[in-house]
């Protein structure tokens, strides 16, 4: 009962004092930041600054040419400034304010002033490339503008290419003068014109040497059987007379030589004349001339010749046919085509056999001559064809550079004769004869012939026997030639006589 007591007292006691108000507690700001200011050069770049406050901040100030990692944050944070290269001509300042409640903290960047910007570096060429030289080289020339003086370097060591100035101002020309390249490669030649920082290169290049060959006659040339010059033409580039080779083979050397190697009628034209001997053979030939020159250049020239030509007859040129008419074979050699045309048609050609023209004659009843008439390439050739009456004597032997001589098996009839008789019927050739011909005898016995290879004359006809020579007749070649007379030689104990 007395606890309860107390306690209403308590509570009267409370209830009757005055009511009075207690102040709240406030919390004090603060922000600071580290570092609080930094310089940087002109060429600009970062710094982190590290932000202690007593609650949340925010940041104050923006610049073109800083760029800032966060502008909010709390107690701790770091914030990144970057700084942009400064190119102006002033210093730049930048306060930016970190903010947390009433208080603030500031941080001030500065840039240096830029460097005053350089003027603009520039060269240009005109033309602004040169045209490849030729292998024989030359002069081209530039022309410089440059915003100040220049420089020209090669980028190698060039001995065929001399630039008529290394260093120069604006307006200069330069002139490259080329020697020639005996080569056959292209070369290139590298130079670099310089202004301050600023290169323009430039490249001289030249052509190698070139060489060329070309027939400008026919490649097939066919020369006469006399033979002659022969005239190849050829084109050239880079080339005269005297760089030009003719070979010919060694099997054609007998019959084809090299004339001479002449300059053409322009420069780049040359001429070889060769030459053909004559063809005395019957049988065409030919060579492959072969034409060199500088730089393994060449042509091939194909040269044939044509054959002697042949037509001709192992008979005799003149055929005896009798009244009553016979058939008739002429051996025929020839090399060429030929045609036969008989003079008249009582000669009937009836076709070859072999090498043989055959031909039928018919019967007559009085003589009467005829021709054949072979004709081809440069050669005709005729053939008489005579019928008359059959004559005691129609075959003869040709005996120049012949000779023929019986085979005395049994001499006895023949020896120690003291009589005897020698006949011969002769058609001399004087054109043909020898200084010395037997017409029939033994040397040292007894013989019948023309000259004597010792001042005897080949027209004169003697007997020479054993101890003595006898002159028979001295013919007159010229009138008495290719006519037929019979001899006759008689022997009588010693006695000797001679009759035509």
């Amino acid at each position: 009962m007395k606890k309860y007591i107390v306690l209403i007292a308590l509570l009267t006691f409370f209830a009757g004092c005055q009511e009075e108000e207690i102040p709240a507690l406030v919390k004090e700001d603060k922000i600071s930041v580290a570092p609080e200011s930094k310089n940087f050069t002109n060429k600009g770049g970062s710094v982190d600054v590290i932000v202690t406050s007593s609650g949340e901040w925010t940041l104050e100030g923006e610049y073109e040419w800083v760029t800032v990692s966060a502008i909010e944050g709390v107690d701790g944070d770091a914030v990144k400034f970057e700084v942009e290269e400064n190119k102006l001509e002033q210093e730049l300042k930048a306060e930016y304010t970190f903010v947390c409640g009433r208080e603030s903290a500031s941080f001030i960047i500065t840039c240096e002033k830029g460097e005053p910007e350089k003027p603009a570096e520039t060269i240009s060429l005109f033309p602004e490339s040169l045209e490849p030289f030729s292998h024989s080289g030359g002069k081209q020339s530039v022309m410089v503008t440059s915003s100040a003086g220049w420089l020209l370097d090669p980028d190698g060591d060039y001995d065929w290419v001399t630039p008529s100035a290394l260093s120069g101002e604006d307006g200069d020309q330069v002139d490259f003068t080329v020697s020639a390249n005996t080569g056959t490669e292209q070369r290139t030649a590298s130079f670099t014109f310089t202004v301050g920082e600023t290169t323009l290169p430039l490249e001289i290049i030249q052509e190698g040497i070139s060489y060329s060959m070309e027939l400008k006659s026919d490649k097939e040339v066919s020369v006469l059987q006399t033979g002659g010059d022969i005239t190849v033409i050829l084109g050239v580039q880079s080339m005269t007379n005297r760089d030009i080779r003719t070979e010919i083979p060694s099997e054609a050397s007998s019959w084809l030589s090299l004339t001479t190697t002449l300059q053409g009628d322009n420069a780049d034209e040359v001429k070889v004349v060769l030459n053909a001997a004559e063809n005395t053979e019957y049988e065409g030939r030919s060579a492959v001339v072969k034409i060199t020159g500088l730089g393994d250049t060449s042509v091939e020239v194909n040269v044939s010749q044509a054959q002697k030509d042949r037509l001709e007859t192992s008979s005799d040129l003149i055929v005896y046919v009798p009244l009553e008419g016979g058939n008739i074979e002429i051996p025929i050699i020839a090399n060429v085509d030929y045609t036969v045309t008989p003079s008249d048609s009582w000669i009937e050609h009836t076709g070859k056999t072999g090498d043989n023209e055959c031909f039928n004659i018919p019967s007559t009843g009085s003589e009467r001559t005829g021709a054949i008439e072979f004709k081809g390439g440069s050669i005709t050739l005729t053939i008489t064809v005579q019928q008359e009456e059959q004559a005691l004597i129609e075959h003869v032997a040709y005996m120049y550079e012949n000779w023929a001589w019986p085979a005395w098996t049994n001499p006895s009839p023949v020896t120690n004769m003291s009589t005897f008789t020698l006949e011969a019927y002769i058609n001399p050739d004087f054109y043909n004869m020898l200084d010395i011909s037997t017409i029939m005898g033994i040397e040292g016995n007894f013989l019948i012939r023309f000259g004597n290879g010792q001042g005897v004359s080949y027209s004169t006809l003697q007997v020479v026997y054993d101890g003595g020579e006898m002159t028979v007749k001295n013919f007159v070649p010229l009138f008495e030639g290719n006519k037929w007379f019979h001899l006759a030689v008689t022997f009588d104990k010693g006695k000797i006589a001679a009759y035509i």
